[in-house]
């Protein structure tokens, strides 16, 4: 038998080879970009890492504007956030920036009431965050009834304040429930679960029953079906109640029950003040005055007479439930129990959002819908149960209490845990960050304000606290509701504003930290060298939230920013004429069936002639007669709109029918289709959908010629900020764009502007400055023209113009992470670039790269930047990568330098940190980043007594100097080919 052999030679070991080691370096291809956004926090840096996730935070398009020729101007934040990822960024801020008095939406929650202090509320609730965005989302609401067995209950107290339940084998209870009695006299009420150890609502041994516990049953209110009494009850005080209060009502009488509802006559005066869904309080005239006040919804609003009949219409108030305000005890007898939860449903436009089902009504509950709004209404979050330990985790208090401190805290700068004071944290965070900032919704007790003193609608503070004290009751909420039906969502109580009816340059920055001579400054105007330690001071010693670009100031992992929207042409408030109605539709030719007067059926399918009326509101539905042939019983008729089916579809005759359109999903006509058994037919563009009512009227573009000087355009004090900015940082660079329509002299216009701003001489001019250190450094900007074109398939061209500000940091953040910040970021291809808008020629482009301009150019393939200049005149930092560079050594040298701070200052430290420092420098000279031929020429570090005399050791003062030598890139070489006869060929470098 063969045997395989081993051979094995002794004392010989083959190892992998080692990797390479690596120094860490700081990480600067993270840009941020401040500007305009349909929805999302205000003046709050979010870091955002795909496009997906920005949509869910930020939402999509905004439209700002409307040029004279119909053209609509959007923001240019979303697109340049999508060109930042398309070409190879991988994580940003956004900051988004509205007017000063922007506003959220406010809604109230159909069938609920908030009881606390003095006075009922409308239960409400705002949007996420300020907007005109707001105005598209609807709400609907469910009673969520779940019978439980009376048996398992064993009333062992009843007083006005509270009674005790003995619960048996029921599933799970928590604080914050609400629960519904009935009793053997026929009285019903509602009672608020309080349980005293939570952890005792459930079982200590898996698969076991709880044991008994007592629940305490707080705030007993009776509910009434009919409160209509004989001899008949008098209502002496009616008020309406509102979601911030209530307001006094005319309204007074005897109150009277028809078997169906109980009644009240409405004043005159009160006729439009009051309607259907809303909620009254009133006070009985007889009985104790603290007894007598009651909550009622109003059911209907019905006329007595014919509006037609003399002397006048008359109208009465129809009740529903009635829930009375002052608790009582309960009766003996109990006969059912039944738990209360509730369901919401949202909408934003078109768009249905999962149900969020089995609410709670009080906190502290688990899912306490206060609470369970904000995650339930994200774009983002996935409800699937997470687990940890064997323990379910419901993230939504953790999320709620997160959002409000981060909303309400001047302190928080950055919304993600991990960077978060740990005071400020849950123990364990169960939720993704930017799940709860793509909430739809915000959590009740959210203030939305960002300091007291930027309050619009009294203070927001004294707002969310009355509503984290109060208790929510269901008072004649409906029991179901039809997710298609989009009538039976409610649409906001109160409208949000982007306040964006004029482009005001100083929504870019906070006033208080603004350089001179910029717009709407609150103090005497921030230079470079001192605007850090005046932020430092608003914001951590005044606790003040900084706003716009500023509030990037303390994150330190920014090292690109960029204002895409800072380069629009401004407008003001103006209201555009009223669009005309669209055309008619052209009628198409209809099969011949004979005109039919009953039902009978045709043998022909049916025909249309015309849609009355033919357009509608993209956000409403309409109701329209469709006027044809050949229609037959409503059970057969089915009608479209697009692809959409209609609802509520009559026959009135066969040649006349009714339906209702459905909202639309875009601007624009569509097809009307009418089918039925014996075929079908089709209106081309038979409707016509129109914008909608509640859209507001878009501002006009200002004609450029207004500003016949550059130093008049607004986007220069943000040019100016962004500089400052940067150089106050030291670490950070700003790419810059100018307007889309700029060309080769109004940009040199604008560079010998923004130099007269920075109070630097005209190019070419020499001067001596009075003070150096106030001289700004144009070694921080860099500026890129003209705009590429995206595709774009909501456009009528199907491109549309974006400033170059994302594409390009997006490259820089490419070039850095395959060759590192010393390589210059220029010669590479734009990814989503279909064209340029403004062809430059090439007199133009020698101009413009001369000063210091870096322009795309349409290349054979692609469209490209061909220089990485900054706009500094100062040889050695005319290179991005130069600049790029030296803010790196700066920020490797702080981290380094953070191990030595509480060191002994003596010569063996001051040689350690040489050494240390020296071992950086040589990681990147291996790596090419100094210019040098050998490592004294690249770098040196200096710790020794010529910069440590002793009077200043003993002062406790260290310094270490480095300097270096940055390697310099290639510009461009042209190399010549001339052919001088047969054969000959030569090459020249020109």
């Amino acid at each position: 038998m063969i045997r395989s052999l081993d051979f094995r030679f002794p004392g010989i070991l083959f190892l992998p080879a080692q990797p390479e080691p690596q120094l860490p370096l700081p990480r600067l291809d993270v840009a941020a970009f401040v500007g305009f956004a349909e929805r999302g926090p205000l003046h709050l840096p979010v870091a955002v890492e795909d496009i997906n996730t920005y949509t869910a935070v930020f939402g999509g398009d905004l439209p700002l504007a409307q040029e004279t020729g119909g053209r609509t101007v959007y923001a240019n934040l979303p697109r340049t956030v999508a060109s930042f990822f398309a070409n190879g960024g991988r994580r940003c801020y956004v900051v988004r920036v509205a007017g000063r008095e922007a506003t959220a939406a406010r809604f109230r929650l159909p069938g609920m009431a908030a009881l606390g202090g003095n006075d009922p509320r409308l239960a409400a609730i705002s949007a996420s965050s300020p907007g005109a965005w707001g105005n598209q989302v609807r709400l609907a609401t469910r009673l969520n009834v779940t019978p439980l067995s009376a048996a398992a209950f064993d009333l062992t107290s009843a007083t006005v304040d509270s009674a005790i339940l003995r619960r048996g084998d029921l599933p799970d209870l928590a604080s914050g429930d609400l629960l519904r009695l009935a009793f053997d006299d026929g009285s019903r009420w509602l009672a608020r679960i309080e349980i005293d150890d939570p952890g005792a609502a459930t079982s200590p041994i898996p698969g076991l029953p709880a044991p008994p516990l007592d629940l305490h049953l707080t705030q007993i209110h009776r509910l009434l079906d009919d409160f209509a009494v004989s001899p008949p009850a008098v209502v002496e005080r009616l008020e309406r109640v509102a979601i911030d209060g209530i307001s006094p009502l005319a309204s007074v009488g005897p109150l009277v029950a028809d078997g169906e509802a109980t009644i009240l006559p409405l004043d005159p005066a009160d006729q439009g003040r009051v309607r259907a869904g809303e909620m009254v309080r009133f006070f009985l005239a007889d009985g104790p005055a603290e007894d007598r006040g009651y909550l009622a919804r109003i059911a209907e609003i019905r006329a007595v007479n014919p509006p037609d009949s003399p002397p006048a219409p008359a109208f009465e108030i129809r009740f529903g439930d009635a829930l009375h305000l002052t608790p009582a005890s309960l009766p003996t007898g109990l006969q059912t129990v039944e738990l209360l939860r509730m369901d919401m449903a949202v909408r934003l436009g078109n768009d249905r959002l999962p149900v969020m089902t089995d609410l709670a009504f009080g906190a502290p509950h688990p899912r306490f819908w206060g609470d369970a709004v904000l995650l339930g209404s994200s774009r983002l979050h996935r409800r699937s149960a997470r687990r940890r330990h064997g323990e379910d985790l419901d993230p939504v208090a953790d999320a709620a209490n997160w959002f409000r401190t981060l909303i309400d805290d001047p302190y928080d700068v950055t919304p993600f845990p991990g960077e978060r004071p740990a005071q400020r944290q849950p123990s364990t965070p169960t939720f993704a960050p930017a799940d709860a900032l793509a909430g739809l919704l915000a959590p009740v007790g959210s203030s939305l304000g960002l300091s007291p003193t930027d309050a619009t609608d009294g203070d927001p503070f004294v707002r969310a606290a009355a509503e984290l004290d109060s208790t929510f009751w269901p008072v004649g909420m409906a029991e179901q509701f039809d997710l298609v039906d989009p009538t039976q969502f409610r649409p906001p109580e109160r409208d949000g504003s982007d306040d964006l009816g004029a482009f005001d340059a100083s929504n870019f920055y906070d006033p208080y930290l603004a350089p001179p001579g910029a717009p709407g400054r609150l103090g005497p105007g921030e230079s470079q060298r001192t605007l850090m330690q005046t932020a430092f001071d608003l914001h951590y010693l005044r606790g003040r939230r900084l706003r716009g670009l500023h509030s990037l100031l303390f994150i330190d992992e920014v090292a690109l920013i960029s204002a895409p929207d800072a380069v629009h042409h401004p407008w003001e408030g103006a209201t555009p004429s009223p669009s005309t109605p669209p055309p008619l539709p052209a009628l198409q030719p209809q099969p011949d069936c004979p005109p039919q007067d009953d039902f009978s059926l045709c043998a022909s399918p049916p025909s249309i002639h015309a849609v009355d009326p033919h357009y509608g509101q993209i956000d409403a539905e309409t109701s329209v007669t469709i006027h044809g042939e050949g229609f037959t019983e409503p059970s057969e008729m089915r009608v479209l709109f697009g692809a959409r089916p209609t609802a509520q579809v009559q026959v009135q005759s066969s040649t006349q029918l009714t339906a209702l359109a459905p909202t639309g999903m875009r601007l624009g006509p569509i097809d009307v289709t009418v089918e039925n058994t014996h075929g079908s037919a089709v209106l081309v563009d038979g409707f016509t959908y129109t914008r909608a009512a509640t859209a507001p009227s878009l501002p006009v573009v200002m004609e450029p010629g207004i500003f016949d000087l550059v130093e008049d355009e607004p986007f220069l004090a943000i040019h100016q900020t962004l500089i400052y900015f940067c150089q106050a940082r030291g670490d950070v660079m700003t790419i810059l764009s100018l307007p889309l329509d700029y060309t080769r002299t109004r940009a040199l216009e604008w560079q010998q502007a923004l130099r007269r701003r920075l109070g630097l001489p005209s190019l070419n001019r020499g001067f001596v400055p009075a003070e150096p250190t106030e001289i700004a450094d144009l070694s921080f900007a860099a500026i890129y023209h003209p705009w590429p074109l995206v595709a774009d398939a909501t456009s009528s061209d199907s491109v549309r113009p974006i400033p170059p500000d994302g594409a390009i940091c997006g490259l820089i953040a490419t070039r850095e992470r395959r060759r590192q910040v010393w390589v210059a970021p220029a010669n590479l291809p734009l990814v989503d670039g279909v064209g340029l808008h403004t062809d430059l020629s090439d007199d133009d482009w020698a101009d413009l790269f001369a000063r210091g301009f870096n322009l795309l150019r349409a290349e054979a393939n692609d469209f490209r930047p061909m220089s990485a200049h900054t706009l500094s005149r100062e040889r050695s930092l005319m290179q991005i990568s130069v600049r790029r560079l030296l803010i790196l050594v700066r920020k490797a040298a702080i981290r380094l330098g953070l191990d030595f701070v509480f060191e002994s200052n003596h010569e063996i430290f001051r040689e350690g940190v040489r050494v240390t420092l020296e071992e950086m420098l040589r990681f990147l000279y291996e790596r090419g980043a100094f210019a040098g031929r050998t490592e004294e020429q690249s770098f040196r570090v200096t710790t020794d007594a010529s910069v440590n005399p002793p009077q200043s050791v003993d002062a406790g003062r260290f310094i270490a100097v480095i300097q270096v030598a940055p390697s310099q890139p290639m510009e461009f070489i042209s190399v010549q080919l001339t052919r001088r006869g047969e054969g000959e060929l030569s090459a020249t470098e020109i």
